[in-house]
């Protein structure tokens, strides 16, 4: 497969969401074989996992430029709201798209154990940024715990929102 290969099917979660995530529509996408992608990933929800863990892996890169930026440009984590809301991503098109891509993952997850390997260990660095602010901030593992809590449950908030919707609000842009 190509070297770019599975940042290109986190493009595809990205741009269409769970269900336009297919072997073929990747194999359309990457120029690769359809049976060498079959093969490789052996089913699709093995490919979806896959994907979301490169979004991840995208989001990590997020929060670690996120903490840097609140620990030196932003004289530090003096406001949590603000914190919350450039986690959430309220940035660029494409970030606030792969959160849209996220939030679905996340909601699908939750309802089909099969998919939550894929949130697993998003959800342990995830985890881990909230306690880091919170010690940075000078409060307690249990403001930690509170924050990553309402992060998830503001994601999955956000999941029920109609997609639609946010779909069209970012394609006017």
């Amino acid at each position: 497969l190509p070297p770019h290969f599975m940042e290109q099917a986190a493009d595809l979660l990205r741009d269409r969401g769970l269900d336009g995530v297919t072997m073929r529509a990747l194999a359309e996408a990457t120029g690769s074989p359809a049976a060498t992608i079959q093969y490789q990933f052996g089913s699709k929800e093995r490919l979806l996992i896959a994907a979301f863990s490169c979004l991840c892996d995208r989001h990590a890169r997020r929060l670690d430029g996120l903490t840097r930026y609140f620990a030196q440009a932003a004289g530090g984590y003096t406001d949590l709201a603000d914190v919350m809301i450039c986690t959430l991503g309220l940035g660029d098109r494409e970030e606030r798209t792969e959160h849209l891509a996220m939030f679905e993952c996340m909601a699908r997850a939750l309802r089909s154990p099969r998919l939550f390997p894929a949130i697993e260990s998003w959800t342990g660095l995830l985890a881990a940024f909230w306690q880091d602010v919170a010690a940075r901030n000078r409060e307690g593992s249990a403001k930690g715990v509170f924050l990553f809590e309402l992060h998830l449950g503001l994601m999955l908030h956000m999941s029920g929102i109609e997609p639609a919707v946010e779909g069209q609000l970012l394609a006017q842009e």
